[in-house]
């Protein structure tokens, strides 16, 4: 898409000179800058920093107030934490350029948002013909960081994070292939050079247990399905981002708490459809699970998620249509 009316109050800041364009932070200074700037903030106003940052999972949550939902919020215990602020580095990295009207192409390559855009979407495995015959390009997971019981790496998209845990608990029958050895996958090697078909099932935790050397003896956290492989939370198959891998069992149980206490803050970056015209905005609603889905419902648990635009693009067809976004 390309460039469309910018946003009401403009978020960017222009740089005076190359010097300043060249300090711009990466991908993870930009985050570890964005955590530091939050906690200040907490520190300053007196806040707890237990809450919960659910994702939003309907677009109608988006629509107005529901005052009929006032008696659980006042009951609710939970976080306080203030609306998420990007710095000016992030909101630089945003520039499109206009590529026939038809494409989004990045202008910059620092700043959080384009490195978690790199973690690509569905649309990163490109089809390509070669022959007459589709060739899926598959985009793998990468180590950020790797501690003595805990790794964070990158999932791309279309990666799947297991439930084998919950399955189990539940009784449902487990994916044969979720054990490599049925893929017949022994090295790195294997995994890189298998050719997969359009939608195959690739998991996550397979790239994990190769990294370690399938080394079962040493990491049997990892090849635990008790333990989800030593996934401490899931993303879902079309989202890419950061994944906590807790390598030892006591590492995974202590982050899972974490989870359920609330102590984590979760960020996502999302385009969607549509202009949406409030700058920022506090999502509050009681939302049921359906199976992979959910629903508005006051009898659901509470979701709180702070929504901030940070820009609007359009999209020309060749017929002359305009789609509209909003980041």
């Amino acid at each position: 898409p390309a460039p469309a009316k910018p946003a009401p109050q403009a978020e960017t800041k222009q740089t005076k000179d190359e010097d300043a364009e060249s300090e711009k932070p990466d991908g993870w200074n930009a985050l570890k800058a964005l955590v530091d700037e939050a906690e200040e903030e907490d520190e300053d106003e007196g806040q707890d920093d237990e809450g919960e940052e659910e994702e939003s999972v309907a677009a109608d949550l988006l629509v107005g107030d529901d005052s009929s939902d006032s008696d659980e919020r006042g009951s609710y215990g939970g976080s306080d934490l203030d609306a998420l602020h990007f710095s000016d580095s992030d909101m630089e990295s945003l520039e499109l350029s206009e590529n026939e009207g038809e494409t989004m192409k990045e202008e910059a390559t620092g700043g959080l948002l384009t490195s978690m855009f790199r973690g690509g979407s569905l649309h990163s495995e490109e089809k390509m013909k070669d022959r007459n015959k589709r060739v899926m390009v598959v985009e793998y997971p990468n180590m950020i960081w790797k501690g003595q019981d805990i790794c964070v790496l990158q999932k791309p998209a279309d990666w799947i994070c297991s439930a084998s845990d919950v399955d189990k608990k539940k009784g449902r029958k487990l994916d044969p292939n979720e054990d490599l050895r049925n893929k017949g996958f022994k090295v790195m090697k294997d995994l890189l050079e298998y050719k997969f078909q359009e939608r195959e099932k690739k998991y996550i935790h397979w790239w994990i247990q190769l990294t370690h050397e399938t080394d079962r003896e040493n990491f049997p956290n990892l090849f635990d399905v008790d333990q989800n492989y030593g996934l401490c939370h899931r993303l879902d198959r079309e989202t890419s981002g950061t994944v906590l891998v807790g390598i030892t069992k006591k590492s995974r149980t202590q982050m899972r708490e974490c989870f359920h206490r609330h102590y984590v803050r979760k960020l996502y970056v999302c385009l969607v459809h549509g202009f949406i015209d409030t700058l920022e905005q506090t999502v509050d609603r009681n939302l049921e699970a359906m199976g992979q889905k959910a629903k508005l419902d006051r009898r659901g648990k509470r979701a709180r998620t702070h929504v901030k635009v940070l820009g609007y693009f359009t999209r020309t067809h060749k017929s002359g249509r305009v789609d509209e976004f909003t980041l």
